[in-house]
């Protein structure tokens, strides 16, 4: 299996490691797509630059988040093909993911709130109107992979889907009290609240044209982690692609009254993994 490890969370294609952390290496490595589909791309972006030049005014971004880490996390990033339908339009240190289909986009993940019109951008970028957004998708409801999604849906009117531990969180933009990082601070974890958020449930598929993605409920770095799956064709060549989530347990946890430990929720996570 193929793994493309971002900050807290990966990407997984096949059987071979092919990055880990920032993406920026990969950049230029991947071969050059063919000239049809070059062309395509090409005339696809020249036809958003010059007929769509006030196409991001819809997007109003909310409040910019404020970490240690989220000037770097936030650094642009330029996006690139992962294989076939499947395309990594993400900052350079926080991921988000855009499934191409017959039928419509999927993102999934929308890092930091200060990170959407990147995402919007790098969609425009590789040829795609990320007006055909039809879903988003979450890894896990932080403020670092969720901050970005409640802009994303208001300009792109698309459904949100989540695990059931994350719908609530999503919903009021606070994580809950059994999150690892729950005694950071409501203000430290807070994030702009998405105002429609449908439960998909764990192991259940959503389908859009010609793609299935599976949703595995995978808690550990966050309760409502959850790890996707689908299959991803480049010409004759089908991979299986996994998103999964982040497996590392960091936080104060051991100090909430709730059950879990940041170790218990860690072993569970790699447990559910594994087999995927």
């Amino acid at each position: 299996m193929v793994m493309i490890s971002f900050i807290r969370t990966s990407v997984l294609v096949e059987n071979t490691i092919v990055h880990q952390y920032s993406p920026t290496s990969m950049v230029g490595s991947r071969p050059l797509l063919p000239y049809a589909s070059f062309m395509k791309r090409f005339l696809a972006l020249i036809f958003l630059t010059l007929f769509a030049p006030g196409a991001n005014a819809g997007l109003v971004e909310d409040a910019p988040k404020d970490c240690a880490y989220c000037e770097a996390w936030n650094t642009a990033q330029r996006p690139y093909q992962v294989h076939g339908n499947t395309w990594y339009v993400g900052t350079e240190g926080l991921a988000s993911l855009l499934v191409v289909t017959d039928a419509g986009l999927i993102l999934i993940d929308g890092a930091l709130a200060q990170s959407a019109h990147l995402i919007v951008a790098n969609i425009r970028q590789i040829g795609y109107d990320p007006l055909d957004i039809k879903y988003i998708l979450n890894s896990h409801a932080h403020f670092d992979h969720a901050g970005g999604i409640a802009a994303l849906q208001e300009f792109t009117g698309a459904q949100v889907l989540a695990s059931a531990g994350s719908v609530a969180v999503l919903r009021s933009g606070e994580v809950a009290d059994s999150d690892p990082q729950y005694n950071f601070g409501v203000e430290a974890n807070r994030f702009p609240a998405v105002r429609n958020v449908d439960l998909i449930g764990n192991e259940e598929t959503l389908a859009l044209g010609n793609t299935t993605l599976t949703a595995h409920y995978t808690p550990g770095h966050a309760p409502g982690g959850t790890t996707w799956t689908w299959r991803s064709c480049e010409e004759s060549t089908c991979l299986n692609i996994v998103y999964a989530d982040s497996l590392s347990g960091h936080g104060p946890l051991q100090q909430n009254h709730s059950p879990w430990t940041c170790g218990t929720l860690w072993s569970r996570a790699h447990a559910l993994i594994g087999p995927i």
